[in-house]
Formats: structure tokens, sequence, C-alpha cells
């Protein structure tokens, strides 16, 4: 007789009111636990950036250091005088202050592939005008994105050329400030960057009212208001940082998209800047959450805040006080307002101005 077996005792399944209370926990987990992992993933969104601008800073910085000069913040030619339309000369290289430091982010193999006239006041030409260049432009560089900025393709384009103008009346009485800009299409598939040098609250332009909050990175030439020849723009270098390296911005986040000027604010132009095309971007807008802001403007994705480099090599955050609206397109935000007059002086190099950076830093 063969031995017994011993008994089962039957497994009982769980009821549906069981389950459910299991879902509801762990509903209830996740919910909680969703907020910190986003929280961490942007904590090491914003390390990674900083870190993108800190090597920036210090390729400027050895760029610098060899050359005696910074690199341009765009070689070409800007036509501030909106009266007599917006222009380009087309024999200008129109690379802007990236392209140059590409060798100093360990990208010397994209700089060799370009066919490029990498004089400042070069005029073989723009980049954009010889095809051997479409290839390594479209070279995609870690270090100039954020990864908290925009991953899809842009609708509208690429931004190109541009112009920093200052609008005004027949009788010589200013009206505004703006930005002309001419765009690659879509198809053009340009490797982005989500960085820009700063050129001060609206470059340069022959108006000392406004040239002395130029800032490091401008045009290579510009065009008088009222004037037919192009005057040549020397480069900056550390010693004409009278404000003080620790002081004056280099490069800020930019993500792309913005609100032009005239338009409206749902009338956002989607946009992105191209590294080989990106150059400086003017400080008269404010700093703000895109697409609060001028196309190409300084902004970010990170909650409040865009970081900047100074040309000490610091990175800091900056918070976003005054963002425009869509009252504001075209014209300055509140100029009394600390945190913005803060930021309009740190993106100025030698305007001599005295300013609570606390009002602006984080």
């Amino acid at each position: 007789m063969s031995a017994p077996t011993a008994g089962r005792r039957p497994r009982r399944a769980f009821t549906l009111v069981e389950l459910l209370v299991v879902i509801a926990i762990i509903a209830v987990l996740i919910g909680l636990l969703l907020p910190a992992v986003q929280k961490v993933r942007a904590a090491a969104s914003g390390t990674r950036c900083k870190n993108n601008l800190k090597q920036i800073a210090l390729a400027a910085a050895n760029y610098e250091g060899q050359a005696g000069k910074f690199p341009p913040g765009i070689a070409g030619v800007n036509y501030p005088d909106y009266l007599s339309g917006p222009d380009f000369d087309r024999n200008g290289p129109y690379v802007g202050v990236l392209a140059y430091l590409l060798p100093h982010v360990e990208q010397g193999a994209v700089y060799d592939r370009l066919k490029v006239d990498w004089d400042p006041n070069g005029t073989g030409g723009g980049w954009f005008n010889d095809d051997a260049n479409t290839a390594p432009a479209r070279a995609r560089i870690k270090g100039y994105e954020c990864p908290a900025a925009l991953q899809t393709a842009p609708t509208l384009g690429y931004l190109g050329p541009y112009l920093f103008q200052i609008v005004y009346e027949p009788n010589g009485t200013i009206t505004r400030l703006q930005n002309q800009w001419y765009t690659f299409n879509p198809s053009a598939n340009l490797g982005v960057s989500n960085y820009v040098g700063v050129a001060g609250t609206i470059g340069f332009t022959g108006v000392d009212a406004w040239d002395q909050e130029r800032g490091v990175f401008l045009h290579t030439q510009y065009r008088p208001i009222g004037g037919t020849k192009a005057v040549r723009i020397e480069p900056t270098g550390v010693k004409d940082i009278t404000d003080g390296a620790s002081n004056t911005l280099l490069f800020a986040e930019a993500l792309g998209p913005g609100v032009p000027d005239g338009a409206t604010a749902d009338q956002v132009s989607d946009v992105r800047w191209s590294w080989i095309s990106a150059g400086a971007m003017t400080s008269f807008r404010g700093l703000a959450t895109a697409p609060d802001i001028l196309p190409g403007g300084p902004s970010s994705n990170h909650p409040g805040v865009v970081n900047v480099a100074y040309a000490d090599g610091a990175v800091r955050s900056l918070r976003t006080p005054n963002p425009v609206t869509a009252a504001g397109i075209g014209t300055l935000p509140n100029e009394t307002e600390p945190g913005y007059r803060a930021y309009r002086a740190l993106s100025a190099r030698a305007d001599g101005q005295t300013f609570d950076r606390s009002a602006v830093e984080n």
C-alpha cells in the first residue's frame, strides 16, 4: 500500500475589494513618489545645464587667452536703422560665437569639416552658401543642448542672420527696440543650441545712449543710422570688461520659441537656434519663460530661472523678473523693477552702473 499523501489547503483568491485596495495603495504611492522623481530629474537637468554653460565659458576664456579677444557674437553686419529697411550683407560669414568655440569644446573634427571664412570681417560669403557645410552643421553637440529644453523639431525653422534695430520716428524720437530675423526652413534639420552669447541691452548700434550698455558679444560690423557704409566693431577682450568679470554675463540659456514684434501673445514663432548661427541676444526684453519673449531670447524650461555664465567662469541661476506680456511686445519692461535693472546691468560690460544683484540672482 502506498503512503498517504499530505493534504493541501486550497489557495484563496483575492477578492475584488482586496484588489481595489491594493491598486489604491499603489496609486497613492505613485502619487507620492512621482513629484519626488520629477524633482530629482529637474535637479539633474539643471546641474547638467550648468555644467554645459561652465564648459562653454571656459572655452571662451581659452579662446580669449590664445587670441587676445573673445570670438565675435556674429560675423556679419548689423543694420540698426529700421527706417532704411532690414537688410543683410550677403558677403559676411554669419557664423556665431559657438561655431568659433568648436575646437575648444572637443569638436575640432566638426570645425575642420566646415568650409567657412573664419575672418570675422571676411567677405567670402555666408556659411549657408556652400553645400559642403550642410552635413557638419547638422551635427548634434550635446554640450550645446540643455537637457530640459524642447526636444521636438521646430515647425518654423532655425534662426539665422539677425539684426538689432532701433525704431524711431522721422523726427528722431525712439519708439521701440526690436530684432529682425532670417530663418532656415525646418527641412534644414540643423544642430541645435540652447545657449547664446549676451549682447547687452541692444548690442552696438552707434547710438551712445544704448551703446554704453553693450555686452561682450556683438556683430563684427554695423552701419550707422543714416549712414551708407559699415563700420567695424573690434571684438571684446577681458581688458574691455571694466565692470568686472564677476559682474558681466557671457552666455545665457535660450530655448528658441517666442512672440515676434508686433504679434499677439498667441502668435508664437516655433523656432530654434542652430549652433552654427547662434550668436548673441539682447537683454532689453528681460528674462522670461518661453514663449513670453522675443524669438531666440534668453529663456529656459527650468522652473522660474534661467542659467547664465559670467566672464569669470561662474555659473548661476537668474530669476525671471518682470516677464514680458503681450502688452509689452516690442517695448521695454518696467525699467524701475530692481530685478530687470540688475539683469540689464549684468548684461553690459562697461556701463558702470550700481545695482543689487540679489534682486535677480537665485
